[in-house]
């Protein structure tokens, strides 16, 4: 809930930034909007799952699941146009 309050208190300017590992890659991605889900999982904290409709960041005790994101140099969109066009390798994660 912290994390998605600090995630509001940036928006629109300056945003919250995070990096994304995603396989061999590196990028920068600004979260303007995000919700948390409470769930308990067993999952490591900064781990990603992604569907073709939603991305999900575990932390403890559930997940944030950002809405509207930016990836360094492209243009603020909707979590599932970037899941459209961004595959997500299992290996994954948010820092």
């Amino acid at each position: 809930r912290d994390i998605v309050n600090h995630i509001r208190g940036l928006s629109p300017y300056p945003a919250a930034w995070t990096k994304l590992h995603n396989g061999d890659q590196v990028m920068d991605l600004k979260i303007f909007r995000a919700r948390f889900t409470a769930h308990d999982h067993t999952s490591v904290p900064g781990s990603i799952s992604a569907t073709k409709k939603e991305l999900k960041i575990s932390v403890l005790g559930g997940y944030i699941c950002p809405e509207e994101i930016q990836i360094s140099g492209k243009r603020r969109m909707a979590v599932q146009e970037v899941l459209n066009g961004l595959k997500i390798e299992n290996d994954a994660y948010m820092s």
